[in-house]
């Protein structure tokens, strides 16, 4: 059996579709909906591009092995803080929206 299919969140950021989900779906649903995936992607390439060179700079001008663990991380962080907040957003406008 398959999961119906959401309905698109509205500008607000609410979604008659989510409303009656649990909170974990609704929550994975504002995370990958509406082009939140692709803003946090641009929001952590920038971020993460700068806290690289903030961080690792004496690295990569000394011609030193780079910390591939550090960045790569330093790019996630970026993508997860971007992403809570627009999900965050959501589910507050979203309990707005549903309140008499």
């Amino acid at each position: 059996m398959t999961a119906p299919e959401p309905t698109r969140p509205s500008a607000n950021g609410t979604a008659a579709g989510f409303a009656g989900r649990a909170w974990g779906t609704r929550i994975l649903l504002y995370a990958i909906s509406d082009g939140v995936p692709r803003r946090s992607f641009a929001v952590a390439v920038v971020v993460g591009l700068i806290l690289n060179l903030i961080n690792q700079g004496d690295v990569l001008l000394n011609g030193e092995a780079i910390d591939w663990w550090k960045f790569g991380l330093t790019f996630c962080v970026p993508y997860l803080v971007c992403t809570y907040g627009a999900v965050s957003y959501r589910m507050n406008a979203s309990r707005r929206h549903s309140r008499p």
